[in-house]
C-alpha cells in the first residue's frame, strides 16, 4: 500500500558557499617545489549566491630557508595552507574550507584530447576483478585494468595522470550511454549491464581475457519505449536487474534468461534508481522519491524530495536516510524511517536541504564518517558535513569547466567522470 502523498511546502534551501581554485594548481606546485620556475600564480575564489564573491592570487615560491616547503602568498584575507600531498586548507575571512585534488587520474589518450574530448556518460568500477567500464556518448563502451594509485615521491606531487589503453572495447548503444553495472553471470564470470538513450539494455559478457575477444552484447532487452536512465541489480537475486525510463516506467530483468520478470509504472519518469538491500528507490520528474519493494511487487512509499525533476538519489547503509538532487541544484536528506510520524500527510522528515550554484545535480553519494559527495553539471563537486554539525566538509578539484556526469563512492574513495572524458579518484 502506497503511503499518502505529503503536500505540505518543503523548507526553503540554506544557501552554500563555493570554494574554486585553478584545476591544475598542484602542477604549478610541483614546478615551484623542483625548481622549474622560481614563483608562479595561482588563482582561487569563493562566491556565495546573493552575496559578493572573493577573487584572489596567490604567488607561489621556495621558502627562503626551508627549501622543502612551498609559501603561498597573497592577501591578507585569503590563504591556502598545505595538509598533505593531496589536501590543503583554503581560508577567506572567518569561513574555510578543505580543498582536495585527485590522487590519480585515469586517461585514454583517445578519449580526453583535451582540444576534443569524450564525454563519458557513465562508469562502472569492479574491485573483483579490478576493472573499469566507462560508457561514452556516442555509445562506445570500454573496459580498462583499474591501477593502483601512485605513492608521492615528493610533498608536492603533479597531477598523477595514469595513461591507458582499453582491454576491450566496442559499440554497444547507437547512441548515448546512460548507467553501467557489472554483474555476475550465471557461469561464474562477469557481465556488463548497460542502459542507453537508444531505449535499450545491453548484457555484455567479460571473458576471463578480456583483451582476446571485442565487447559485443549477448543479451538485449528493448521494452522501453523512451530513454533508459537507471539501472539497478537487486540484492535478493544475483540475476535480477531493474531499470527506469523517461517513460515512467520500471521495468524487472532476469539476466540469467534473458526474459521480463515484472513491470510497473511509476509515479512519473525515472531519473535515477538506487536499491538497499530491502527496497529501491527511484528518483522521479514529478520530484518525488517513490520506494518500490519488488518482492512484494509493487511501491510501497512515496514522499515529495524536491520542487524540480529529481535526477539523482542514494540511501544510506542503514536505509533510515534517502538523499536526493534536482535538476534545479536543490539537494535533501530525508528520514525515511520516521515516515507519516506525526504528519497526517505521511510524508519523510527534512534534515536538511540546500543549494550551491542551482546547476543540475548529476550524482549523489553517501560516504564514510557521515558524509555525503555531489556533484553536476557546475563541474564543482563537493563533500557536506551531514550530522550534528552540518556543512561543506570539501571542495573537490574537477576538470576546467567540465561537468560531472558519472560518480562512484566506496567509503572514503570518490571516482568522479565527466565531460573530459578523464576519470578522477580522490581520497577522502
Amino acid at each position: 500500500m502506497i503511503l499518502p502523498l505529503n503536500i505540505a511546502a518543503l523548507p526553503l534551501p540554506k544557501t552554500l558557499a563555493t570554494t574554486t581554485i585553478q584545476h591544475d594548481f598542484p602542477n604549478v606546485l610541483s614546478d615551484v617545489y623542483s625548481g622549474n620556475v622560481p614563483a608562479e600564480n595561482i588563482w582561487l575564489s569563493f562566491c556565495k549566491k546573493g552575496e559578493h564573491s572573493v577573487h584572489s592570487k596567490l604567488a607561489a615560491s621556495l621558502h627562503d630557508t626551508d627549501r622543502e616547503r612551498v609559501v603561498l602568498s597573497g592577501s591578507s584575507t585569503v590563504s591556502l595552507d598545505r595538509q598533505n600531498q593531496y589536501k590543503y586548507r583554503a581560508r577567506w575571512g572567518f569561513t574555510s574550507s578543505t580543498v582536495i585534488s585527485p590522487s590519480l587520474i585515469v586517461a585514454d589518450p583517445a578519449h580526453s584530447n583535451e582540444q576534443q574530448p569524450h564525454q563519458i556518460t557513465a562508469f562502472a568500477i569492479s574491485s573483483s576483478p579490478d576493472l573499469i567500464a566507462t560508457g561514452l556518448a556516442d555509445g562506445t563502451l570500454s573496459l580498462y585494468r583499474r591501477p593502483p594509485v601512485p605513492q608521492p615521491r615528493t610533498p608536492y606531487p603533479s597531477l598523477p595522470v595514469h595513461s591507458t589503453t582499453p582491454l576491450a572495447t566496442g559499440t554497444a548503444h547507437k547512441s548515448t550511454i546512460s548507467a553501467l553495472q557489472f554483474m555476475r553471470c550465471s557461469q561464474g564470470g562477469m557481465i556488463v549491464a548497460s542502459a542507453g538513450a537508444d531505449f535499450a539494455v545491453h548484457l555484455t559478457p567479460v571473458h576471463e581475457d578480456v583483451s582476446t575477444a571485442p565487447l559485443a552484447p549477448t543479451s538485449s532487452f528493448t521494452a522501453h519505449t523512451r530513454p533508459v536512465t537507471a539501472l539497478a541489480p537487486l540484492a535478493f537475486h544475483p540475476s535480477a536487474l531493474l531499470s527506469g525510463a523517461r517513460d515512467g516506467a520500471l521495468r524487472l530483468w532476469d539476466t540469467y534468461s534473458g526474459a521480463q520478470a515484472g513491470a510497473w509504472e511509476a509515479g512519473a519518469d525515472v531519473g535515477a534508481l538506487i536499491e538497499d538491500g530491502r527496497v529501491t528507490w527511484a528518483a522521479l520528474a514529478d520530484g518525488h522519491a517513490e520506494a518500490f519493494d519488488i518482492r512484494a511487487r509493487g511501491a510501497v512509499a512515496r514522499f515529495r524530495a524536491g520542487d524540480a525533476a529529481l535526477s539523482a538519489i542514494d540511501v544510506c547503509v542503514t536505509g533510515r536516510n534517502v538523499v536526493a538532487g534536482g535538476e534545479d541544484g536543490v539537494v535533501a536528506v530525508f528520514d525515511v524511517r520516521t515516515m507519516g510520524q506525526g504528519s497526517s500527510e505521511g510524508g519523510a522528515p527534512t534534515l536538511a536541504r540546500w543549494q550551491r550554484t542551482g546547476g543540475v545535480v548529476e550524482g549523489v553519494a553517501f560516504a564514510s564518517g557521515s558524509k555525503i559527495v555531489i556533484g553536476g553539471a557546475d563541474g564543482l563537486p563537493y563533500v557536506i558535513r551531514f550530522g550534528e554539525e552540518f556543512g561543506v566538509d570539501a571542495d573537490l578539484v574537477f576538470g576546467d569547466v567540465e561537468a560531472v556526469r558519472g560518480m562512484h563512492v566506496d567509503g572514503k574513495d570518490v571516482w568522479l567522470a565527466g565531460d573530459g572524458g578523464v576519470l578522477r579518484k580522490y581520497e577522502l
